[in-house]
């Protein structure tokens, strides 16, 4: 009896900043092809070389390299949206932009189609998951750019026709999601997401704080994409305020991928500001994350709006107490175990900053409560529930 086959869009993963929705991509499509045995995961993307996606593959542990379409992605989400094509590369004869596989019946059809953002693609006649990390377009806006805001309505209106069940990453998200849209509730169904980082050890500190110039300067974090919705402003304020009010020791670490808008631009004023007390490393590679969050003294994260925030709960999974703001998806994930603020109250955010780095003993409690909360979320779960939603619809 063959496992059921599901089709699964992977292109986030080619995207050179992959965000929140990448790694929630590529970890529950490693978790489904390992933990699950009924379900065969089967990736397909947009046009790219061959040795791109034989690369990828390679690099991110893949299966197989993902089946690719004829278009470039910005012409085929398009397409998608506005004129249903072209079809997925399945249950017809693998044509030359395909790769030989032997693991791998291109000709065999696939029982479902998962879109794990709202890049939506046409079904056919098989069911359609799609995965709503959030309504930023409607939350958030002005965080997005203009092509950014047209592709998530359009792929936002695509779903809300063809889905036959929809998957949120937190409750928050759902319940905004079914609000303004009218989506019964009884179709959405909540997927935490979860971590699998190990657990750093004072090793990969020390290899981690040497690689990034770090040594033994204490430090706060943050991590993510740097992008508007961040609100980044307000955190490197409140860290130069602390550090003329106080005699503070500590740097501040900025990491992960540039976005878009003008995020960079404001970051470097601010660094300018604060001299050798900004560190900015870019990107981290996923080896290097847990050192990176466990090395910290406290993990900062003030976005404006999130449909989940997976930096908070990897920070938590290493013992880092976290301090983020009021965003109602953060304290939902979060369960009372981090410390909330308004997420542009700087004065809020220097004081709290400055009483935590005081306080060791909060900052214990904090941890060892931040780690049986993270410790609650896995792919494993994950990838569990989105099984069964596949079962439901087979």
């Amino acid at each position: 009896m063959h496992a059921m086959r599901i089709a699964m869009n992977v292109e986030q993963l080619f995207h050179q900043v992959p965000g929140g929705i990448g790694r929630y991509t590529l970890h529950l499509f490693r978790a489904l092809s390992s933990t699950i045995p009924d379900i065969e995961p089967v990736g397909f993307s947009a046009l790219h070389r061959k040795h791109t996606a034989v690369a990828l593959a390679t690099r991110l542990k893949l299966p197989q390299p993902p089946l690719r379409l004829p278009l470039v992605r910005p012409i085929l989400y398009d397409s998608w949206h506005l004129l249903g094509g072209p079809p997925l590369p399945f249950g017809m004869a693998a044509g030359p932009r395909q790769l030989p596989n032997p693991n791998l019946d291109a000709n065999r059809d696939v029982d479902l189609v998962h879109a794990p953002s709202l890049a939506i693609p046409p079904k056919g006649k098989r069911p359609l998951v799609v995965t709503v990390h959030d309504i930023a377009e409607i939350r958030v806006p002005e965080t997005l750019t203009r092509r950014g805001r047209r592709f998530h309505r359009q792929g936002l209106a695509a779903a809300i026709r063809h889905a036959d069940a929809f998957l949120t990453v937190s409750h928050t998200a759902k319940e905004e999601f079914c609000e303004h849209t009218g989506i019964p509730a009884d179709r959405v169904t909540v997927t935490h997401l979860g971590t699998d980082l190990p657990r750093a050890s004072s090793e990969d500190i020390a290899r981690v704080r040497k690689k990034y110039g770090l040594h033994d300067t204490p430090y706060i974090l943050f991590l993510g994409t740097l992008e508007p919705r961040k609100n980044l402003s307000t955190l490197m304020e409140a860290f130069l305020d602390l550090t003329r009010e106080t005699d503070l020791a500590h740097s501040l670490v900025v990491a992960g991928p540039k976005g878009w808008g003008k995020t960079s631009d404001t970051i470097a004023t601010h660094a300018r500001a604060l001299g050798n007390r900004a560190i900015l490393p870019g990107y981290v590679a996923e080896t290097d994350l847990p050192a990176l969050y466990k090395g910290a003294d406290l993990f900062a994260f003030p976005s404006l709006y999130e449909g989940f925030g997976l930096p908070v709960i990897e920070a938590q999974a290493q013992g880092t107490p976290v301090v983020c703001s009021t965003d109602p998806a953060l304290c939902e994930v979060t369960a009372g175990t981090g410390i909330h603020l308004h997420a542009r109250d700087t004065p809020a955010w220097t004081a709290t900053l400055a009483d935590l780095l005081a306080a060791p003993s909060r900052r214990e409690e904090m941890r060892a409560s931040g780690l049986r909360n993270a410790a609650g979320f896995t792919w494993e779960a994950c990838a569990s529930t989105t099984a069964e939603i596949y079962r439901q619809l087979c």
